[in-house]
C-alpha cells in the first residue's frame, strides 16, 4: 500500500522514507522467520540424526492394546508391554545410556543388569493429540497463506495502470465548513484512501519481493511444523510446541505493531475496502470481484 500511496502523492520525502522503511522491516521479518524456521528443521533433520535419534513415525501409539495387540514393540526390539515402560526420547536414551554403561564396566553381570534394569522404550504418548495439533497448526498456516492469495488476486486483476490510491473527497450536501462542525472532522478526514490500479513494473516487484517469499516461508513452515509436530512424543510438549509454530506465523504482525510509522497505520484504518457493483450477489468470490474492477 505505501508505495502506491508514495506514488499518488508525487514522491514525497517523507512517504518515500516511510516507504522504504516498510520494505526494510519486510526483509526484517522475512529473514528472522526464515531464521527460524531453518533452526527447527536442522534440529529434527540433521542434529537429531547425529545424536541417534529415530524418527517417531507410530512408536508406541497403540499402547493400550499392548502386550498383544499390533505395532507393539518399541525401537530397541522390546515390548511395551504398557505404558508404565514408555519415555520420552532424553529419558529413554539416559536410561539406556546407563545401563549399557553398566554392562561394559561390569562384563561379568551382564545379565543380571538385563534382568534388573530395564530402560524402557521410546513412543508416542498419544496419538489423536498429535493429530488435533497438526489439524490446527495447518489451520493457521491456510490463514497465511489465503492472505498470500488476496495479494497475488489483486496484483492479477487491480488495472495496470498508474491510478491514485487516495481522493479529497469532500461531501457535497453542505459547505465544507459547515461539514466540518457537524461531523467534527478535518481537512485530514477528508483525504481517502482506496485500492486502484498500480503500474506493471510494481505489480513485478510486488510478486518478486513479496509473494515469491511468502510463499517459499509458507512451503517451509508448513514443511517444517508438520514434521516438528510429528517427531513430538509428549502430549504436553506437542501442545506446546504448535503455539510456538503459530508465534512464528505472527512475527510479521509483531514487527508491523512495534516498528511501523504511525502513518502507516492510520492509512491501513482508513483504507476502503473494494466495492463490488451494486447489483453484484452477495456471494460474490474474492476472484469475481476483482474482476469487475478489471
Amino acid at each position: 500500500v505505501m508505495p502506491q500511496i508514495c506514488r499518488s502523492t508525487g514522491w514525497p520525502r517523507s512517504f518515500c522514507v516511510i516507504s522504504l522503511r516498510c520494505y526494510f522491516f519486510l526483509m526484517l521479518n522475512l529473514m528472522l522467520q526464515a531464521f527460524v524456521l531453518y533452526m527447527i528443521v536442522q534440529e529434527e533433520l540433521v542434529m537429531d540424526k547425529f545424536a541417534g535419534q529415530m524418527y517417531l513415525c507410530d512408536f508406541g501409539a497403540s499402547i493400550e492394546t499392548c502386550p498383544d495387540g499390533p505395532n507393539c514393540i518399541g525401537p530397541s526390539g522390546t515390548n511395551y508391554q504398557n505404558a508404565g515402560r514408555m519415555y520420552s526420547y532424553d529419558t529413554w536414551a539416559t536410561r539406556t545410556f546407563v545401563r549399557d554403561s553398566l554392562k561394559m564396566l561390569f562384563p561379568e553381570k551382564a545379565d543380571d543388569i538385563d534382568r534388573n534394569i530395564d530402560p524402557g522404550e521410546y513412543g508416542l504418548e498419544n496419538k489423536w493429540c498429535r493429530l488435533v495439533c497438526v489439524f490446527v497448526f495447518m489451520m493457521s498456516v491456510l490463514s497465511d497463506l489465503r492472505s498470500t492469495l488476496d495479494i497475488v488476486w489483486i496484483c492479477l486483476y487491480v488495472p495496470s495502470e498508474a491510478e491514485p490510491w487516495l481522493e479529497y473527497r469532500v461531501p457535497t450536501w453542505d459547505s465544507k465548513e459547515n461539514v466540518k462542525q457537524v461531523l467534527d472532522a478535518s481537512e485530514l478526514d477528508f483525504v481517502k484512501f482506496k485500492l486502484a490500479g498500480m503500474p506493471l513494473s510494481w505489480k513485478i516487484m510486488n510478486c518478486v519481493l513479496i509473494i515469491v517469499p511468502k510463499l517459499w516461508l509458507w512451503r517451509m513452515t508448513a514443511r517444517g511444523g508438520v514434521t516438528f509436530l510429528m517427531e513430538t512424543a509428549g502430549i504436553e510438549d506437542v501442545i506446546i510446541n504448535v503455539t510456538a509454530l503459530t508465534f512464528i506465523l505472527n512475527l510479521d504482525e509483531m514487527i508491523f505493531d512495534l516498528f511501523s510509522h504511525k502513518v502507516v497505520h492510520h492509512i491501513l484504518e482508513k483504507m476502503e475496502p473494494f466495492q463490488c457493483d451494486e447489483d453484484s450477489p452477495e456471494d460474490q468470490t474474492c476472484e469475481e470481484a476483482f474482476k469487475v474492477l478489471k
